[in-house]
């Protein structure tokens, strides 16, 4: 039988059902050469196809020019190539999974396997080799259970309950700040408070005590153009000027101590300068 291009062919060869096209003739000496274009053939019995396939096929002298032979050789040669493609891409899935790398591709050939060792379709040979490497035929929980369980099983923290500061201890260590000479806002107000409540008469004694052992002024410091004598001179003693006139005031300042008639604040002073002991 001779074909032409354009021909539409079907085959039925017990196992395959082929749909194709002569797409060309190509002739030689020994025979003509047909290369059709399968544009879909069907597996019987089974959901699987393949579409778009083309080869060539020769015939052989003693084989008689009927559709019958063509079609058995373009048989042969169909069945080996597809076979051998898919059988290469499970063999490459299989060893990307074992490495433990994960892709669309990847995840669709684990579904693929589950489904078929569910239905009993696997085969053996698969089977056996998934069954070596531990293969989960058994999907785990969704994700989100498994996050959720872990969450309700995770201990809870123990929250630390941070004793709350009484106005005592707030006190104490602003005091302790003030006496290191820390500067900040919070050390500020708490001067400011301390000296309000000096005016007020609502110091405790035993606030009034520490304030007058850490020399706390508490009256706000004059500026220097509003000093009188003696604290101007005391400015200058403690800037290091020793004049004549400075040692007298510093002579008159112990003789007043001795007296008691030294204010509390300018004792202070002078044993900050060291005049005092």
């Amino acid at each position: 039988m001779v074909f032409k291009v354009g021909d539409k062919v079907k085959y039925d060869n017990g196992d395959w059902l082929f749909y194709g096209t002569v797409s060309a003739i190509i002739e030689n000496s020994i025979s003509p050469c047909y290369r059709l274009t399968v544009e879909r053939m069907e597996k019987m019995n089974c959901k699987f196809s393949i579409t778009q396939f083309e080869f060539e096929l020769a015939l052989e002298k003693e084989v008689d020019k009927s559709l019958n032979p063509i079609l058995e050789v373009a048989t042969q040669e169909v069945e080996k190539r597809p076979k051998k493609g898919r059988a290469g891409a499970w063999e490459r899935n299989l060893e990307s999974f074992q490495k433990g790398e994960r892709s669309n591709s990847i995840n669709t050939w684990i579904s693929r396997n589950r489904q078929l060792f569910k239905s009993k379709e696997l085969p053996k040979e698969k089977l056996d080799k998934l069954t070596s490497i531990n293969f989960p035929f058994e999907a785990k929980g969704r994700k989100g259970k498994a996050v959720k369980k872990a969450k309700m099983e995770r201990p809870r923290k123990q929250v630390e309950v941070k004793p709350k500061r009484t106005n005592s201890t707030a006190w104490e260590q602003n005091y302790e700040l003030f006496k290191n000479g820390e500067k900040s806002n919070t050390v500020y107000a708490w001067i400011s408070g301390n000296r309000k409540k000096y005016k007020a008469n609502k110091l405790s004694e035993y606030q009034l005590n520490k304030l007058t052992e850490a020399n706390f002024q508490f009256e706000v410091p004059p500026r220097e153009n509003q000093l009188d004598s003696w604290h101007r001179q005391f400015r200058l003693w403690k800037n290091g000027n020793r004049t004549p006139s400075l040692q007298s005031w510093r002579e008159t300042s112990v003789k007043r101590f001795v007296q008691g008639r030294l204010s509390q604040e300018r004792i202070s002073k002078l044993k900050e300068v060291g005049i005092l002991k």
